[in-house]
Formats: C-alpha cells, structure tokens, sequence
C-alpha cells in the first residue's frame, strides 16, 4: 500500500510540475499585456532568479572545474539558456504560445538523430518510426497542407524549431561533462553563465528599458520560482518515485495544458490538421520515450533528473 501510494504521489507531482511548465507562454503574453517590459528583459529576470536560487541552496564549490573545461563550460550555459530562453521567448511572439510549445516537444526526436550522427547510438525501427511521427507532426503544425496561403509566421517557425535545439543541446552537449562532473557542478556553470549572458544581451539592446523595481521584483519572483524553481523541484520528487521513462511520458501533459491556457486566455486555435499534428509530435515523444528504455535509458534519466535541463527551459 505505501509502495501504490508513493507512486500515485508520483504521478500527482509530475503532472503538476509539467502543468506549471505548460503555462510559460500564457504567463509571458499576460505579463506583457499589464507591463512595460520587452522579451529580453522578461526572460533576463527570470533567470537571474534562478541562478540566484540556485547558489543560495547549493554548495558554491560546485563551480570548480578544470580550466581546460572551461570553454566547452560557457558554451554549455550559453546554447542551452541563453539563446534556448531567447528562442523561446520568440517563438511564443512570432508564432503562438501552443505552436511553440508544440515544437519544443520536437527536442526528443532531434536528441535521437543527434545522438545517432555523433555518439553513434543505433536507429532501430521503433525510432525511425517515431522520428517519422514527430516530423509529420511538424509539417501538419506549419500546414504544408495549404501552400497557398500558409497561416503560419515563418519566423516564428525558425524560432521554435531552434528552441527545440537548443533545448535538447543539453543532453548533446553536456555529455561528454556528464563524464567528469557531478550535476551539482554542470548546473551551477550551465545556469551562471546563461545567465550572465543574457544579462549581456539585456544591456547591448536594451539597457534602459527595465520595469519598475516593484514590478521587475514581481516578474522576476513569479516566473523564476512557479516556473522553474516549483517545477523543476515538482518533477525531481516525481522522479525519486517513478522511472524516468514514465515521467516524460506524464510531461507530455505540458503541450496540452499550453494549448488549453492558450484557447481559454490569449483566444488562440489551431486548426484541426494542427491538432493532428500536435498528437503526431506528443505520440513520437511517448514512443521514443518507450522504446528507449535501455538504449535511451540513460538520456532521459540525464535529461529529466538533470534540474538543469528542466530549470533552464523553466
């Protein structure tokens, strides 16, 4: 009985954890609509509260490592937040919240062919067959069905496909560290420097332009702590109670609750090829997830045990 329950309370904490996940996009459009405050400087905020959060409850000697890691270190922070946090923020503006969303969940399928071309990882049919859904999924989301009046903004296609790069760049990239470093040490680089560099970023084309201190306090509290801090530490309790595999598959949750907050609140719609679409790229996530119990096993235990992939897409 207390082995059912603590799984069922796994379950619960996943779901949640995702759920928070699945409202970023609304969270950011309602932020936007109350105040003064441009995509740079909204996911700069949040950020710094996460990399804050993060020193203030982890050992600080977690940053030592050796100085010929450092370069592979700083492109680590800065693909897989920097500009994944900046890719987003784009996708959401010049697409739609559930779109980009949706092709954030393609991250799985590009982790699986890049594992192939560079680790040399087996493409077994199951994969293919699950590479071949996600990508269907991606052409009925861009309509390819209507190439004379596409309803689609490319750019925010471009946009949310290179946010699903740069969001499974942290299995590809921090790999080879996983090797070398305990995760402790991955996420406070991985965190710090994204952090600073969109800081960076934030003071080139902005500087000027910040919200009030009462209002910057209050983006920068909400969306560094529901959603990252309370997810990541959501979904960490469902995986010391689950297997991995199963709660990415209960991620899957997130694309529909973005869809459902984006329909109730910001009046968006997908058409139904879009939505057939959006089941086409959540069943390749689910199958991959399943027929990757060994060979990808260990990708996704990095992958979702690692608070850092899930803190730095928050």
């Amino acid at each position: 009985r207390l082995m059912l329950q603590e799984r069922s309370s796994g379950v619960v904490v996943v779901l949640l954890g995702a759920s928070l996940w699945g409202t970023i996009g609304t969270t950011y459009a309602l932020i936007q609509e109350r105040v003064a405050v441009d995509d740079v400087t909204l996911v700069t905020l949040r950020a710094a509260v996460i990399a804050v959060a993060w020193f203030a409850v982890h050992d600080r000697g977690a940053f030592t490592i050796r100085s010929s890691d450092r370069g592979p270190m700083v492109v680590f922070g800065l693909v897989s937040v920097t500009a994944f946090y900046l890719a987003l923020v784009y996708a959401f503006r010049y697409s739609s919240v559930a779109v980009g969303t949706l092709l954030l969940y393609l991250a799985p399928a590009l982790v699986t062919l890049g594992a192939a071309l560079w680790f040399n990882e087996p493409l077994t049919r199951v994969k293919v067959g699950a590479l071949l859904l996600s990508f269907t999924g991606l052409l009925l989301i861009v309509q390819v069905y209507r190439p004379s009046g596409l309803g689609i903004d490319w750019l925010g296609i471009a946009f949310g496909l290179a946010a699903a790069v740069t969001y499974g760049s942290y299995s590809l990239i921090g790999k080879p560290l996983m090797a070398h470093y305990r995760p402790a040490t991955l996420l406070v680089w991985n965190l710090s420097i994204g952090a600073a560099g969109l800081l960076v970023i934030k003071l080139v084309v902005s500087p000027m332009s910040w919200p009030s201190l009462v209002e910057s306090s209050g983006i920068a509290l909400y969306t560094g702590l529901m959603l990252s801090v309370l997810p990541v530490g959501l979904y960490t309790v469902g995986l010391s109670r689950l297997p991995s595999s199963e709660a990415s598959i209960l991620a899957t949750v997130e694309p529909v609750v973005a869809m459902v907050l984006a329909t109730w609140l910001l009046d968006e719609r997908l058409g139904p090829g879009q939505l057939i679409g959006a089941a086409c790229i959540v069943g390749g996530v689910v199958l991959l997830t399943v027929s990757g119990r060994r060979l990808l096993g260990r990708w996704h235990a990095a992958w979702s045990r690692g608070a850092a992939r899930r803190t730095a897409r928050g």
